[in-house]
């Protein structure tokens, strides 16, 4: 087994490989020891204006191939400006825009440079994605409507890279199975987004989701019996005999007022809507 030397000590001259294999020791990986996980550190939206796709300023990892390569980073300090290709006259398509890098004395193609690409779909009645090169960080699909349909759709397609240490994000559980094939116990990640969204913690033998944000009802106004009038009707709203729930615990405010109640007597002035009273009742 090979052992890179270390970055830095004066008078160690490292190859771009080892430059490689160190810095990429900084962001966290997916199941591969030496090679960081794919996507985007930063930055590199996609917006589309006539047949222009324009990639936002940011970085990106790039993991050719997992093993013994390492990872780059790419760096874009400036708006990069992508051809579309034209319509089709009669059927819709989708493109993918993606980063990419060429690196010759890996992978023989006589060039040595990052690229923001399009690899463009097939027009068809029901479109279906192409696929990428190998080794390529998708940012955006184009969803390409047929001449005279409307204006280009940009759907996003990033998926985040993290510091070694962060907590990552992934889009369903079974991605995250798929990346994070040995997770340590008191790893995290966050999957899911909107109410789904989920943070869960690696208890060292299985993801253990941790307590999701309570649902809140919004304030429900409560019915008056006959005979009692809220204090306002209007603004503001905290006049009026409300409830709202949020996780199990049920909050109330307001108030109310009859003229002909005697003074201590028990009477009943409203109904508490299902859902919002207590469980003995």
């Amino acid at each position: 087994m090979a052992v890179d030397d270390p970055w830095a000590i004066d008078g160690l001259a490292l190859s771009a490989l080892e430059w490689r294999r160190a810095i990429t020791g900084l962001i966290q990986h997916d199941a591969d020891a030496v090679s960081a996980r794919a996507g985007v550190l930063s930055g590199c939206g996609v917006t589309v204006a006539s047949l222009t796709a324009t990639v936002g300023a940011g970085q990106v990892v790039v993991t050719p191939t997992a093993g013994s390569n390492g990872s780059y980073i790419v760096g874009m300090t400036s708006t990069a400006l992508t051809a579309i290709a034209a319509q089709d006259a009669t059927f819709a398509r989708i493109d993918r825009v993606y980063a990419r890098v060429y690196d010759n004395a890996v992978d023989g193609s006589g060039q040595a440079k990052a690229a923001l690409e399009i690899v463009t779909g097939t027009p068809a009645a029901s479109p279906a994605a192409p696929a990428l090169p190998s080794g390529a960080v998708e940012l955006a699909q184009l969803q390409v409507p047929q001449s005279g349909g409307g204006s280009v759709v940009v759907v996003d397609k990033r998926r985040q890279a993290v510091a070694a240490g962060g907590v990552p994000w992934f889009v369903t559980t079974a991605e995250r199975d798929v990346a994070i094939v040995a997770p340590k116990a008191g790893q995290m990640c966050v999957t899911n987004t909107g109410a789904a969204q989920a943070l869960w913690v690696h208890s060292g033998t299985v993801w253990v989701q941790m307590q999701p944000k309570p649902a809140d009802s919004g304030w429900v106004d409560v019915p008056l019996r006959a005979g009692f009038v809220a204090l306002g009707t209007g603004s503001p709203a905290s006049q009026r005999l409300r409830v709202r729930k949020i996780g199990n615990v049920v909050y109330m405010q307001g108030g109310i007022t009859n003229a002909t109640v005697v003074a201590s007597t028990t009477v009943a002035v409203a109904d508490v809507p299902a859902g919002y009273r207590p469980v003995d009742v």
